[in-house]
């Protein structure tokens, strides 16, 4: 699903170490139990694979390859290194998919075929795809997305956006001035204080390619979330997201807990998603949320990002955390339902409160100080 951020990714903290843990009222608990999850491969569909390269090269010209993962086909035009980095990521995030339903109890099987990824180095083709996709109107700042459309995910190179290759442009053309000046006849104090500005351009250069990386941490984990979890058993992928077969608030509330980033030493996975935790702190005190019977009842909570993102991800933690077996009851009776379902808001609430109890004041004042608790 669509979402802007601008989250940093590194290298560094796509290698760093799966050591999670998380703190509520002071006490350490495991983020993901679930044990050890097979990661063999799976078969790749040469079929599918062949027509996404036919289309983007159609639509976006020629360049573009396929890459092979443990469970993913890549369909890129970035450079080696660059995507390299990008299947590490993608494939840490399907693990941690695997831990955390197998850590809930829920079963999981494994997608029939790799899942299809899209990435693009330029943002312009990325776009275009996206327009083709029927996802149009994509900005700089919505660096990748899930369609359970297509069911791909869809990302750029963040590094390559307008405004960092401006940055890294006038950069170069203005070392190349100074270098030219440096091969004249100027003193050594003039030249000295030459060197120190290439010196500060590069590193302005280089910037942009550290900040950038090849997409962000946050975005990527949060978008091949939503991707694995229809693909493995945890959404009801018979239905996707239409008619509320799969309430959005679960499925952007789940994906949110694969967000945070890790600080280079250790994953973020687990650790408590401290942006969508604050925001709804602050949206809490100002009593600016919306009634859980209101927000569980449909999508319209949705029109309202800035407040229906970070109220998803305090309620799917809490639910994740202090009822964990009514959660499962509740997923496997979304996953019962048939293609055909069509949601009402009477349903959503009636089947909410069937697993989670009766919703009123005591109810949401349990929820709201649990998470002011959460650390």
């Amino acid at each position: 699903m669509l979402r802007s951020t601008t989250t940093r990714f590194t290298k560094q903290c796509l290698g760093a170490a799966l050591v999670t843990a998380f703190v509520v009222g002071g006490m350490a608990q495991s983020a993901f139990a679930g044990g050890k999850v097979d990661m063999s491969p799976i078969p790749a569909d040469p079929k599918d694979e062949r027509v996404q390269l036919r289309s983007v090269t159609r639509w976006c010209g020629e360049g573009f390859r396929i890459k092979r993962s443990q469970h993913y086909s890549i369909i890129y035009d970035t450079s080696e290194e660059d995507v390299a980095v990008f299947q590490r990521g993608i494939e840490r995030t399907y693990r941690w998919c695997m831990r955390y339903c197998n850590g809930l109890g829920i079963p999981t099987h494994k997608p029939a075929n790799k899942l299809i990824t899209h990435f693009f180095d330029d943002f312009n083709d990325y776009r275009t795809n996206g327009y083709i996709c029927g996802s149009p109107g994509l900005t700089p700042n919505t660096l990748g997305f899930y369609t359970d459309r297509t069911n791909y995910t869809y990302f750029y190179n963040f590094r390559n956006t307008p405004t960092y290759k401006a940055f890294r442009d006038r950069a170069e053309r203005q070392i190349k001035q100074l270098a030219e000046r440096l091969k004249g006849n100027i003193p050594a104090q003039e030249r000295a204080a030459i060197r120190e500005q290439i010196k500060r351009l590069r590193a302005t250069a280089n910037f942009t390619l550290v900040e950038g990386g090849a997409t962000t941490e946050e975005t990527l984990q949060h978008e091949v979330a939503h991707q694995v979890l229809f693909n493995i058993g945890f959404h009801n992928q018979r239905a996707g997201l239409q008619k509320g077969a799969n309430p959005r608030w679960l499925a952007e509330g789940i994906a949110q807990l694969f967000e945070p980033v890790g600080d280079g030493n250790e994953s973020g996975f687990g650790s408590v998603n401290k942006k969508s935790r604050d925001i709804f702190l602050i949206l809490a005190r100002r009593e600016q949320l919306f009634p859980i019977k209101v927000f569980v009842a449909d999508w319209n909570p949705f029109g309202a990002p800035g407040v229906a993102y970070p109220q998803s991800w305090a309620l799917v933690h809490y639910l994740t955390r202090m009822k964990r077996d009514e959660l499962v009851g509740y997923v496997t009776d979304l996953n019962a339902r048939p293609p055909e379902f069509e949601s009402t808001p009477e349903q959503e609430i009636a089947l909410f409160e069937k697993h989670f109890g009766k919703v009123n004041e005591e109810w949401e004042a349990d929820w709201k100080d649990w998470i002011e608790d959460v650390h």
